[in-house]
């Protein structure tokens, strides 16, 4: 018993029986693919190799929406991102 870890164990005695209930505590949940940057057009997570992983959000296209805009936004955040995240 002594390579559960992290265990709860409980024992009730009832004549002519003893239970032993153990109750182990999961591990806490391992956050897979981290965001490293959050920007109004993209995100960009870490994969589990190191690589490095942009993610467009959902597009919003609306009466105000335009092409070059969003172009341009997603160009200026993916320059911005990468100058921050990659060593030179």
């Amino acid at each position: 018993m002594s390579s559960i870890r992290n265990a709860v164990l409980l024992t009730y005695h009832s004549a002519p029986c003893v239970f032993t209930f153990i109750e182990t505590v999961p591990p806490a949940p391992r956050k897979r693919n981290p965001h490293i940057f959050n920007g109004r057009y993209i995100t960009i997570t870490r994969k589990d190799d190191g690589g490095l992983h942009p993610n467009f959000k959902n597009l919003k296209v609306d009466e105000h929406f335009s092409i070059e805009c969003f172009a341009a936004g997603v160009a200026n955040e993916l320059m911005l991102a990468l100058e921050c995240l990659i060593e030179k």
